[in-house]
């Protein structure tokens, strides 16, 4: 059904309009004109400066309350930065064998309304048009979702 827009059929990018986000995460954490987004860049700044106290907020509501989370990311840019292994594939590794949540920590950062700390002002929502597939692709034969995955580019 990719094409062409059909009345009353809502618009989700890879099922019923192009892919414009094949490559997930990289596809909108990139460097701009204006603004250096890419993860590699974000990760850097939680290694060496702390990751924002609203950001901390919002990951500690997936871990136990025992736990207290201590602001700061190992600084993995030379992991994800080699093209090796695809991001988030790597970052979803690498958290599963440290036992740490980091699938419920994106969604709640990339749907949190709040504005203030999700890329500078804006909410998932505002930029992706809020769709599970600008993040996720779906098989329309078996309806089987999977994460999708790329390299920064650099």
């Amino acid at each position: 059904m990719v094409g062409a827009q059909q009345t009353g059929v809502p618009a989700w990018p890879g099922i019923t309009t192009p892919d414009d986000k094949p490559n997930g995460c990289v596809d909108c954490h990139r460097q701009t004109a204006s603004r250096d987004l890419r993860l590699s860049t974000t990760l850097r700044l939680w290694a060496t400066q702390g990751s924002p106290r609203e950001a901390i907020n919002v990951a500690q509501a997936v871990f136990p309350r025992a736990t207290t989370l201590l602001g700061r990311h190992p600084d993995v840019t030379q992991i994800i930065t080699t093209g090796a292994v695809p991001i988030p594939t790597q970052c979803i590794a690498c958290h599963k064998s440290q036992g740490r949540a980091i699938t419920s920590v994106i969604h709640l950062l990339h749907l949190s309304q709040n504005p203030d700390f999700v890329s500078n002002r804006y909410t998932f929502a505002e930029r992706s048009g809020n769709n599970c597939t600008s993040c996720h692709a779906v098989n329309v034969n078996t309806g089987a979702m999977t994460i999708k995955a790329g390299s920064e580019q650099r």
